[in-house]
């Protein structure tokens, strides 16, 4: 891309005639830092399902809004933040990447638990496929030795969005105290559901309530067992509760499988705890070949506004 720009081919002799003379630099593009006004704001969809989901009805093989010629790839970017960000932040970032319209997709159509994401991407969206092995789309097949005690009260079959932090002893201990004195109550019934959303909170025993462990947690967002073990509890639930969700990045990056079968070389790979890199060991090992991919996700607003 830099050699694109006339700085980088031209003569050494012009470039140093040029900087002695008194002619103003040239012009260049000016990023679109304007905020926009209410009709310009990008809503978040409902469903939100992007362009498409596995198993569902609505896909597209078409952007509805075409991308700009300057962005037409190779090469592709990929940028990921979350969905519920402020009133016209993504307007902003989407001014940035050439006014491209994000595709907000939520993962619990691609697990058993939610994660509400945007995507500002310039990949093809035709030929998307999942990766294998699929992964569980309900609590009950992703934890089935919790259905022995799930309440039939409790009718979760999907949970929230994974956390940095979880629920504290005191309250899956109130939880049980409450359920132990007022089982039948449907108030106490509703307050518990209520608390095990917001928790993410499964059944491991009679009236037992109880957080996800990080290996739970790693196999719902698509990673290998004992990933992040090795560093402190804490430190574990932080980094995946700040983690994409691996089985939604590889659906759309699965296109380029059949564009670059030999891989595809790297300008910037940041994926927080390595999402990226097991993705790309996933395929390889489905495919039998090595495939690296170009992606980029920034985890916190400030890095681009």
């Amino acid at each position: 891309m830099a050699r694109q720009l006339r700085e980088f081919w031209a003569d050494p002799g012009e470039v140093e005639q040029q900087s002695r003379s008194n002619e103003p630099p040239p012009r260049r593009r000016k990023l679109n830092t304007a905020m926009p006004s209410d009709d310009e704001l990008i809503h978040l969809p409902n469903p939100m399902i992007g362009f498409g989901v596995p198993n569902e009805p609505g896909l597209i093989t078409e952007r509805p809004v075409p991308i700009p010629d300057i962005a037409r790839g190779p090469p592709y970017f990929y940028f990921e933040n979350v969905a519920m960000a402020p009133k016209g932040v993504w307007a902003k970032m989407s001014s940035h990447l050439y006014d491209i319209k994000p595709e907000f997709v939520d993962s619990l159509y691609f697990s058993a638990a939610a994660r509400k994401r945007g995507y500002i991407h310039n990949l093809p969206i035709k030929n998307r496929f999942e990766i294998q092995p699929t992964p569980h789309y309900t609590i009950e097949d992703e934890f089935p030795d919790t259905k022995k005690w799930w309440h039939v009260w409790d009718n979760r079959t999907k949970l929230n969005c994974v956390l940095t932090c979880i629920a504290s002893a005191q309250i899956t201990k109130d939880i049980r105290e409450r359920l132990e004195k007022h089982e039948g109550d449907p108030r106490v019934q509703k307050d518990v559901v209520d608390q095990c959303k917001r928790w993410n909170l499964v059944w491991v025993g009679k009236n037992k309530a109880a957080p996800l462990e990080p290996c739970e947690m790693e196999s719902l967002l698509g990673f290998p067992g004992n990933y992040t073990r090795g560093v402190s509890r804490r430190d574990r639930y932080k980094s995946l509760g700040n983690s994409f969700l691996v089985d939604t990045v590889a659906y759309h990056l699965s296109v380029l499988k059949a564009l670059y079968p030999k891989g595809v070389n790297i300008l910037s790979l940041f994926t927080g705890i390595g999402g990226g890199e097991v993705i790309k060991e996933r395929i390889s090992y489905v495919y039998n070949y090595r495939i690296f991919f170009i992606y980029l996700c920034i985890s916190h607003l400030d890095l681009l506004l």
